[in-house]
């Protein structure tokens, strides 16, 4: 199953709250499987409010095991730091690797900014949302996420341990020498650059059935990750 999600941030006019819009639409049925409006209740900024609704976003789509997730919001700094490395507050820094975790788990994904027009649907389901103080779901989602989550079999399990300090260029400051278990699960900590490098060149794609190492290169600070199946 291909989604594509029309996502929408909005603010109160008196600054007091912040509402998600959001549209998930199945591409390959050429249907809306989910429209709802949701109050963001657990931040203190927008940033962090608009990263905070995109991880619920996320994982209302995990619940339908997507292949490809394509993601459109007229948030372009949004977009900027989920792809092209923009600087995140430390306020929503737990949202924005949350958010990462969940986009990399998925085969592909993108994300990409839209006009106003494009996301109205989005929008207007965020202003309901802030108009009556509460969640306005148009098209729920069959049954909870939590009864559809992806079950893993047969995955390897191994390991990726930085080799060098990678110093200030480190947007997760990861620590050398620490080893992070890889598996059905991406670690806590690890800068979104380096586990997208040890994903690349992890074991799910090496030939070699003899294989049990090998290391890799971090794209934005260039320090060797030792990869290392776990027996």
């Amino acid at each position: 199953m291909n989604l594509t999600v029309q996502y929408d941030c909005r603010t109160a006019t008196d600054g007091t709250r912040c509402a998600i819009g959001v549209v998930i639409i199945d591409t390959t049925a050429a249907r809306s499987v989910h429209e709802a409006g949701y109050l963001i209740h657990e931040t203190d900024d927008d940033q962090s409010a608009t990263l905070a609704g995109l991880v619920r976003t996320l994982d209302c789509c995990a619940a339908l095991n997507p292949q490809r997730l394509d993601v459109r919001c007229r948030d372009e700094h949004l977009v900027e730091q989920l792809t092209a490395g923009a600087d995140v507050p430390a306020s929503a820094s737990l949202w924005f690797e949350q958010a990462m975790r969940l986009l990399l788990q998925l085969d592909a994904w993108q994300m990409t900014r839209d006009d106003e027009d494009q996301l109205a649907k989005a929008t207007s389901l965020a202003d309901q949302a802030l108009t009556v103080g509460e969640d306005v779901v148009a098209l729920d989602l069959a049954q909870s996420p939590k009864q559809h989550k992806k079950q893993y079999t047969g995955v390897p399990q191994w390991t990726a341990e930085l080799l060098e300090n990678p110093g200030p260029d480190c947007p997760a400051r990861c620590p050398h020498g620490r080893k992070y278990p890889f598996g059905p699960d991406i670690p806590p900590g690890l800068c979104v650059h380096a586990a997208h490098a040890v994903l690349n060149d992890g074991p799910l794609h090496w030939d070699d059935d003899g294989q049990r190492s090998m290391t890799t290169l971090c794209p934005n600070c260039e320090v060797p990750i030792r990869i290392e199946l776990v027996e």
